[in-house]
């Protein structure tokens, strides 16, 4: 049975807030000081809790497996298909962007 981690569970939708800020630009109607401090300082703490909990987990599930290379394995095989597919996406948008001749579908320039 799964152990219910409240602290990391409210810490996942938290940190995935801050990433969808982040990339949003919600708070570029702030002053320039403030949105760089909340950048710099208190949104991008999000990649590297994702980077921490991620390995936490990959070693868990390590130390219960018998054969580690498989437990490796099949961690990069379940992380390689969104990879692939989220790359191939934005391959297609710069190209889009390019194609259109500057004209930027994602990033407006406010």
């Amino acid at each position: 049975m799964k152990k219910n981690n409240f602290f990391y569970r409210f810490s996942k939708i938290l940190f995935c807030c801050c990433i969808i800020v982040l990339h949003t630009k919600v708070l570029t109607l702030c002053s320039e000081e403030v949105w760089y401090y909340v950048t710099k300082n208190i949104l991008r703490t999000a990649v590297p809790f994702f980077f921490v909990a991620s390995g936490y987990f990959l070693g868990n599930k390590m130390s219960y497996s018998k054969d580690i290379n498989d437990s490796i394995n099949s961690y990069c095989k379940r992380l390689l298909l969104p990879l692939c597919l989220f790359a191939i996406i934005n391959y297609i948008e710069v190209d889009l962007q390019m194609l259109l001749g500057g004209i930027y579908l994602a990033y407006n320039n406010i």
